[in-house]
């Protein structure tokens, strides 16, 4: 019996052990095989990744099959191929158009994408999410991809408004595949020589990047971006294919798409136009957890919360105009419900006990545990939401007992009753370094940065301005005690 296994392991009842000839070399061989460890490597995101059945990454994946078992019929004994790949894309238009507040090279890496669907996502930053995917070649494919088309450069006014076309990149990746990178107008061309594994990945991470930093159709609302092989045909002469990728772009229906999904989506609010990668793998929930999962530092930088506060026993992330309620807690995760006044009008406190129909009491969480890096954030689910464009005075009116109806401006004094500044913790700073009480609380670090589509409308109310204007016109009442004489 022939063992395909190191020769110092010992086997229990057999003692005759047979090492096939050359076993060691061709054992290093196959190990170190490009083939073999992209394998490795789809066989560990297996384990950790869930996509949708069918999706666009598989599709992909079989399209190239059925060309590379075209190409071999042509090319017997050759192990590698030349692929010639064509996406409708225009990614130095998109960058342009986002404005992003850094140098190009740091924000197409940190720039917030959405991969999933319009219920439940994951948002990580472009260089996140190809390191979960493809952890071998991602990052490397991704800086190459930045030096083609986006030069050095400083972030001046000049610069943004100026156009980069026909930015061309030869490069030589480093499992040995070469790549020629090419941007036209609305275009991008790459050149790949390489065996079927690495080109097979390559054309995945395209797809995902050209999907996910692409210009939304609309100016305000949620858009699905699937990339689909459109065509694939071979050279006369067999030595090469052609591929065509494009992308069927499908605006969301808030009234009816996600109806069915409502109480998993009120994270749509956190973004202006975003697009949503569809079709392609995001991590695995352990508990069934809805919404869009994403970093702590991502979800306070989005939802403009940058207070931690524990209020009348429930834990909150406070802004200016929005607010997140913790809804759901795990043992490595905490779900939020996302509150936001379109209107720009001030968030009160009380408001989350009419706007959401469940949260969690404070008493097990700290905020070491909301900003531990083990613990994952969703946002999206509640079991009851209703939409709310500001707040009117009568339904605050409820939660401190003053009486706003006809005829009660004479009254409203007396109304004022204790304002329940026990109810509310002094609370921790979220600070932009993701600092949570400076003293004690230091949260991971990493680089966000939010491009046009990130910032939704009430983020024009978060500024520091705004908040001092809020400040200004809340009432305040003063009582004076009689001082006693005291004789010295």
């Amino acid at each position: 019996m022939v063992h395909w296994a190191d020769a110092e392991e010992t086997h229990q009842g057999e003692e005759n052990v047979t090492i096939p000839p050359r076993y060691r070399e061709v054992r290093s061989f196959l190990l170190s095989s490009t083939a073999y460890q992209l394998l490795l490597q789809r066989a560990r995101c297996a384990a950790r990744l869930i996509g949708a059945k069918r999706g666009a990454m598989e599709d992909i994946s079989k399209a190239m099959s059925s060309t590379f078992a075209c190409l071999r019929k042509h090319s017997k004994g050759t192990f590698t191929h030349d692929v010639h790949f064509v996406l409708e894309w225009d990614l130095p238009g998109f960058m342009r158009s986002q404005a992003y507040d850094t140098c190009r090279e740091i924000a197409m890496e940190s720039a917030i994408t959405i991969t999933g669907s319009s219920s439940d996502a994951q948002a990580l930053t472009c260089l996140q999410y190809m390191d979960q995917v493809w952890p071998s070649t991602g990052r490397e494919i991704l800086r190459v991809l930045q030096r083609a088309a986006l030069p050095e450069w400083t972030p001046s006014v000049s610069c943004l408004k100026s156009p980069i076309a026909d930015a061309e990149l030869i490069a030589c990746l480093a499992d040995g595949t070469k790549v020629e990178i090419k941007f036209g107008q609305s275009q991008v061309s790459v050149t790949a020589h390489g065996c079927q594994p690495s080109l097979t990945e390559l054309s995945e991470q395209l797809a995902w990047l050209a999907s996910a930093l692409r210009h939304s159709p609309i100016d305000v609302g949620v858009t699905t971006s699937t990339p689909h092989v459109e065509e694939t045909f071979i050279a006369e002469d067999g030595s090469s294919a052609y591929v065509h990728i494009s992308f069927i772009d499908t605006v969301l229906n808030l009234d009816s798409d996600v109806a069915a999904a409502s109480t998993a989506s009120c994270w749509h609010g956190m973004f202006r136009n975003p697009t949503i990668v569809d079709g392609f793998p995001i991590l695995a929930r352990e508990f069934a957890e809805r919404g869009l999962q994403l970093p702590f530092k991502m979800l306070s930088t989005l939802a403009e919360t940058h207070h931690l506060t524990r209020y009348d026993s429930a834990m909150l992330l406070k802004g200016a105009v929005t607010m997140l309620v913790a809804t759901g807690q795990t043992v490595r995760s905490m779900t939020w419900h996302f509150l936001h006044n379109e209107d720009g009008t001030r968030m009160r406190y009380p408001t989350f006990k009419f706007r959401c129909g469940k949260w969690l009491t404070a008493g097990g969480m700290s905020p070491r545990t909301i900003d531990s890096e083990d613990t994952s954030h969703y946002v999206g689910w509640c079991s009851d939401i209703t939409r709310h464009f500001g707040i009117s005075q009568p339904c605050l009116a409820n939660f401190v007992d003053i009486n706003y109806s006809a005829g009660a401006e004479s009254r409203m004094y007396e109304g004022i009753e204790y304002a329940g500044a026990k109810k509310c913790s002094a609370g921790f700073a979220v600070e932009q370094k993701l600092t949570i009480s400076a003293s004690r609380y230091i949260g991971f670090s990493g680089a966000v940065v939010r491009g046009n589509r990130d910032r939704a409308e009430f983020a024009k109310y978060a500024g520091y301005s705004t908040q001092i204007e809020f400040a200004r016109q809340m009432p305040t009442v003063s009582h004076r005690h009689v001082s006693r004489n005291i004789n010295i």
